[in-house]
């Protein structure tokens, strides 16, 4: 008997170890079991029984539930946490592969996004001025032993407006700060790679936002981020970094750059964003347009809600006067 207990400890302890090396396949778990609650439909299908059984377990104990108000009455979440190992490692494989594998096909040559994306005409512009100035910069500076001196009478001219008036009139005032990070970003002094220096966000007077993120990076976040499991935006951008780098990116954007998009997209869409995480409910309870009755002028019988019910009782015809 103390054999048998000792494998079924064994097993269970393995089969927590598993959970734990799916979660951390990534840098971030995939779920977090402590705050992720299932639906009683969903752990009927990963148990294989009916919901009745699962309703019997939630009665029983087994679990630990809650209980959510929905349309016609309450129903029940159940803890991830709190179901078998086996349980918790089925179900983060299934939402892994749904999510993942679709994405994830054989692996591509490295791209580099800068060249997969359209370049907006207005951004191109702005990259090589940026790219002018710092041509310009170190030239000024050749002739000064104090590099120091020579980057502040550089900006002082610059600043001004009156020199290099093309390139002003598209970058406008810089500071020594901003030019330090152009030329980290540009890598090497000798470079004349402009794509480098392209404005990573930019919103237009039409309220469109521009981003460095290609299509086909916009296309899976959006995706992962829009999905009913409402993942944390932190959480999409780390799926997607993985998914693009399961396809051959080399050149990853950086995770603001990917949270930009989605608070614009956000602030944009909101309805689409809560229809997509949320469902129909959320989206007539929060966006679909409403009004305030005020039950102070009504009379009894003015307004009856009968919320879809049929109705087991007699009332007068308007137009007979009969029942």
């Amino acid at each position: 008997m103390q054999l048998s207990l000792d494998r079924l400890s064994l097993a269970t302890h393995v089969r927590r170890i598993m959970v734990v090396e799916i979660s951390m396949s990534m840098n971030t778990p995939i779920i977090d079991t402590k705050n992720c609650w299932l639906d009683i439909n969903t752990i009927a299908k990963l148990k294989n029984v009916t919901t009745r059984a699962v309703r019997l377990a939630i009665r029983n104990k087994k679990y630990i539930a809650r209980t959510k108000d929905q349309r016609g009455g309450k129903s029940y979440e159940i803890l991830l946490e709190s179901l078998e190992p086996e349980l918790q490692t089925k179900y983060i494989q299934e939402c892994y592969q749904a999510l993942v594998s679709e994405e994830i096909e054989e692996p591509l040559h490295p791209i580099n996004k800068t060249q997969e994306k359209i370049i907006p005409e207005s951004a191109k512009k702005i990259a090589l001025a940026r790219l002018d100035l710092l041509k310009l910069w170190h030239d000024f500076r050749k002739d000064y032993k104090n590099k120091s001196k020579g980057n502040k009478e550089f900006l002082q001219l610059y600043n001004t407006g009156e020199v290099y008036k093309e390139i002003y009139g598209l970058v406008g005032n810089v500071s020594i700060g901003t030019l330090y990070r152009w030329n980290k970003d540009l890598g090497d002094e000798s470079s004349n790679d402009w794509t480098r220096l392209i404005p990573k966000h930019n919103f237009s007077k039409e309220a469109e936002y521009r981003t460095s993120l290609t299509d086909e990076e916009i296309r899976i976040f959006m995706k992962i981020l829009l999905h009913p499991n409402a993942f944390s935006i932190g959480k999409a951008i780390s799926f997607t970094k993985y998914i693009l780098k399961k396809k051959g990116y080399e050149i990853l954007p950086k995770d603001i750059t990917f949270r930009r998009y989605a608070d614009f997209f956000k602030s944009k869409h909101y309805d689409k964003w809560v229809l997509a995480r949320e469902g129909e409910k959320a989206l007539k309870d929060k966006v679909e347009p409403y009004i305030v009755r005020d039950a102070s002028v009504l009379e009894v019988g003015s307004v009856f809600i009968s919320d879809g019910h049929r109705l087991n009782f007699q009332i007068i015809n308007p137009f007979t006067g009969k029942l």
